[in-house]
């Protein structure tokens, strides 16, 4: 008699097969779910570079149209009272080739706009290397570096020529350090005066 009763339940073959079954779909989720955060994470970190950038070319190049690009005069840099001659911050004297620094004459005050790698050419307020811009009421600091670091910036700078406006292209190039893998940002835009 026993051995007429019918079992009810899954057979070992089948549970194990079930059991394997949940677990591939289990893992590919979990995989999907985890890719889709660290992308999410690298686009936001992305972003805020981007936007933090942006902003800060944008600025510069609002003054620059609204201004005049200057192609010579002086500065006191760094509130010494001491005037240096503009675009000589990197050894050279004049308009030559890359600069660290671009000169604007924009409502009524000169503005420099300093790429300080070595963090002692710029501004005794601040330390280290940095994007400043620098006017008659100090020194600013132009990008937070808590999730970046600048790497490089510089300015090609063409002055006024005949029926020419004179521009500048600015470029940054930018690690992003809130991620374990490191990008790099190319960042560059070309502004030009208005006036000439």
């Amino acid at each position: 008699m026993i051995g007429n009763k019918k079992q009810k339940g899954f057979t070992l073959m089948e549970t194990i097969v079930a059991v394997t079954v949940f677990l591939v779909v289990v893992t590919t989720v979990a995989d999907m779910y985890l890719l889709y955060s660290r992308s999410q994470r690298v686009a936001g970190s992305r972003q805020k570079i981007l936007n933090e950038t942006s902003f800060i070319l944008e600025r510069l190049g609002q003054e620059a149209r609204l201004g005049q690009i200057q192609a010579s005069g002086s500065f006191d840099y760094n509130g010494t009272q001491t005037q240096v001659p503009i675009y000589s911050l990197d050894g050279d004297l004049g308009i030559s080739g890359q600069e660290i620094e671009l000169a604007l004459f924009y409502d009524n005050k000169l503005i420099i706009y300093v790429f300080d790698a070595t963090g002692n050419l710029a501004c005794k307020n601040f330390t280290g290397k940095g994007f400043y811009r620098i006017d008659i009421n100090g020194c600013e600091s132009l990008l937070d570096f808590s999730n970046m670091e600048l790497i490089d910036a510089g300015f090609y700078i063409k002055a006024a020529g005949f029926a020419q406006q004179p521009r500048a292209t600015i470029y940054l190039v930018i690690d992003d350090l809130s991620d374990r893998s490191v990008k790099t940002y190319n960042i560059q835009t070309t502004i030009s005066s208005r006036y000439y």
